[in-house]
C-alpha cells in the first residue's frame, strides 16, 4: 500500500527532466508552470529542484493533459506485496491522503551516468484501504480481510533512477531499465480490522503488537512495499515520457551514432 506515494518523486523526474530542455519542440505539451533550466547551468540540479518546487503543487492537483489524476487525495486500484514467502497481502480500493504537503528536499542529475534521485518528505500521510492478509510479519502469524489504515509521520521517499536510450527508427527515446527506492517514517500507526476471522482478542492483540513495534514493522515491510512501488514507477514514468524523443528533452545532447 506503500507505492503511490513514489509517483511523488515520478512526477519530479518529469518536472525536472522538463526543465533541462531549452527548446523542447514535442507534441506532448508540458504546462507553463514546468520551468526550464539550461543544462549548462553550472547550478543545474539547485535550478531543477526550484523547477520542482514550483511545479509540485500544480501536479498534486491532477493534469489531464499529461495523463496524471489529482493525488490528494489519490485513489489506487490495488497493489500487492509478497515478502520472502513469509507474507502475502493483496491491497484493493486504495485512497492516499496528505501528498498536498510533500516537500521536495533535493534532485540529483547525473546525465553523464544517466541517472535521476530525489529525497520526499510528506508530513503525515494516511492510508486506507481493503486488505486481504495470510503469512507472518515479525514472526507472528496474521490472516484476515477487511478495511486497514496506515498512517506514517513524516514519511520520506528516497528514489533512484536510471535511464538509457533505445532507438526507434531515426529518434532516441528514453528507457527506464531499473530503480530503486526507500522509505522511512518517525513514527507508524497501523489499525486493520476483522483479523482472525472478526476475532476481536487477537485482533486487537495483534494491532497492539504492531503499533508498539512500529519500527521494526517498517524494517521489515518497507523494501516489499518499496520493490513493488519501483515497478509501478517504472511503468508510469514510461507512459508518461517514453514517447518524447531524447533530444526534445534535453538540449545540446551527444546521441549515439
Amino acid at each position: 500500500m506503500a507505492t503511490q506515494p513514489l509517483l511523488l518523486p515520478l512526477l519530479l523526474l518529469v518536472a525536472s527532466l522538463h526543465s533541462l530542455a531549452v527548446a523542447a519542440r514535442t507534441p506532448f505539451k508540458f504546462p507553463p508552470y514546468i520551468h526550464k533550466c539550461s543544462i549548462k547551468d553550472p547550478n543545474l540540479e539547485q535550478c531543477a529542484l526550484e523547477a520542482g518546487r514550483v511545479a509540485l503543487p500544480h501536479l498534486v492537483k491532477g493534469n489531464p493533459s499529461m495523463r496524471l489524476p489529482s493525488l490528494d487525495p489519490l485513489s489506487v486500484t490495488e497493489v500487492r506485496i509478497q515478502s520472502d514467502n513469509q507474507l502475502d497481502m493483496h491491497c484493493r480500493n486504495i485512497v492516499l491522503k496528505g501528498l498536498a504537503n510533500t516537500e521536495l528536499l533535493h534532485i540529483g542529475i547525473d546525465l553523464k551516468n544517466k541517472v535521476y534521485s530525489c529525497i520526499c518528505r510528506i508530513p503525515r500521510l494516511e492510508i486506507s484501504g481493503d486488505y486481504t492478509v495470510d503469512g507472518r510479519v515479525l514472526l507472528l502469524p496474521i490472516k484476515g480481510n477487511g478495511k486497514a489504515v496506515f498512517t506514517f509521520d513524516n514519511a520520506l521517499t528516497s528514489f533512484r533512477q536510471n535511464f538509457s536510450l533505445e532507438k526507434r527508427g531515426d529518434r532516441y527515446y528514453l528507457k527506464f531499465p531499473e530503480n530503486s527506492a526507500t522509505f522511512n517514517c518517525s513514527k507508524a500507526h497501523f489499525t486493520m480490522d476483522n483479523l482472525f476471522n472478526g476475532d476481536k482478542q487477537l485482533g486487537n492483540t495483534l494491532n497492539n503488537f504492531l503499533n508498539e513495534n512500529w519500527r521494526a514493522v517498517v524494517d521489515d515491510l518497507g523494501q516489499p512495499f518499496m520493490e513493488a512501488a519501483a515497478q509501478v514507477i517504472r511503468e508510469f514514468a514510461f507512459a508518461i515520457i517514453g514517447n518524447v524523443p531524447y533530444d526534445e528533452i534535453f538540449n545540446d545532447v551527444e546521441l549515439p551514432e
